[in-house]
């Protein structure tokens, strides 16, 4: 799948497929909004990548080999599913000129076609040919290693982008001197500044990508109780049921059998701690990543915000025992 500058060829009206999220405002600013998946319409696309069985998803497999990819249609296959509608897709554009400034450099092997960026600028297709490797625990992003380097967050990024011209941005930190958001922190992970009088969620919220990956590729070593981690498991309705229950009675009162069995019954979705429509769950399902003050302290979206230390840290209050028993029974 090797191909060289020259056969490249750049459709210059689509994003990459992901990479990691940019740690300074000034690059994530060039971010566009990924459309939303239409229920019932668009199905999500299988992730062929590291799957022996799925190789015809990219190659032409009549000879039995995987024949390598034609370098014209490199992007438009990548595109295929990551169009923000089957896969989700990436902020960072293709089809832009490379500048050649004292900020931006490029490693000789990551390839442009005539000076310009495309999907294997950062992304190292061949890697998901690999079966030997681990999606999760190597790359699951297939993004290029340059020196052995990191591929993800910020340190991925200092490959192209020189970090003092780019001073690191910490977008939960949200409050302005005059007290309200400041638009461009919002804008970090929202394709729009959500409405700060919000009282109930409203299950809108206009990610640049998804959530989950949108946390991760900032906090890359994110520690977990679990060896597996949270994130990505699924909730049953008896568990969902019995938060819904701590939220009503609070942490001081058991919820009774009853009580889960009604809000079980009437499939009642927990309103503090929420997990995906499927009962997926994601960062935000634990971590309020907005500053307190954002939303009125009678918000749903206020419950378990981000908060000043004593050293002026902006920390997550999702540090003490009394948060898994919100979830898990004594």
């Amino acid at each position: 799948m090797w191909v060289s500058r020259t056969e490249m060829q750049i459709n210059r009206t689509h994003f990459l497929v992901p990479i990691a999220a940019l740690s300074a405002a000034a690059l994530f600013c060039i971010a566009a909004e990924s459309p939303a998946i239409p229920k019932g319409k668009t199905p999500p696309a299988q992730n062929p990548h590291w799957k022996k069985e799925s190789c015809a998803a990219c190659h032409d497999m009549s000879t039995g080999v995987a024949a390598p990819i034609a370098a014209r249609a490199i992007d438009s296959l990548c595109f295929s599913c990551h169009d923000g509608r089957k896969a989700h897709a990436e902020p960072h554009p293709t089809g832009r000129q490379f500048p050649t400034t004292r900020a931006m450099r490029r490693p000789e092997s990551w390839p442009l076609s005539q000076g310009e960026l495309g999907c294997i600028t950062c992304h190292d297709a061949q890697f998901g040919c690999d079966l030997k490797r681990h999606v999760r625990a190597d790359n699951r992003n297939l993004l290029r290693q340059e020196g052995g380097g990191p591929a993800h967050g910020k340190s991925f990024c200092e490959n192209c982008h020189a970090e003092q011209e780019f001073p690191k941005l910490n977008p939960h930190l949200m409050l302005g001197g005059d007290g309200h958001a400041i638009v461009e922190r919002c804008t970090f992970c929202h394709s729009e500044a959500p409405d700060a009088r919000t009282l109930k969620r409203t299950f809108e919220a206009k990610f640049k990508a998804p959530q989950s990956a949108i946390c991760l590729d900032c906090h890359p070593r994110h520690r977990d109780p679990l060896v597996q981690t949270h994130i990505g498991l699924r909730l049953t309705p008896d568990e969902q049921a019995y938060m819904c229950a701590v939220e009503s009675t609070g942490l001081s009162i058991k919820p009774s059998p009853q009580t889960i069995a009604r809000l079980k019954a009437a499939k009642t979705r927990p309103a503090l701690l929420i997990p995906a429509s499927d009962g997926t769950i994601l960062c935000s399902t634990c971590h309020n990543p907005h500053q307190a003050g954002v939303f009125a302290p009678e918000s749903q979206l206020a419950f378990g915000a981000m908060s000043l230390d004593a050293r002026n840290k902006i920390v997550s209050p999702v540090r003490e025992p009394q948060w898994c028993r919100r979830c898990h029974a004594n």
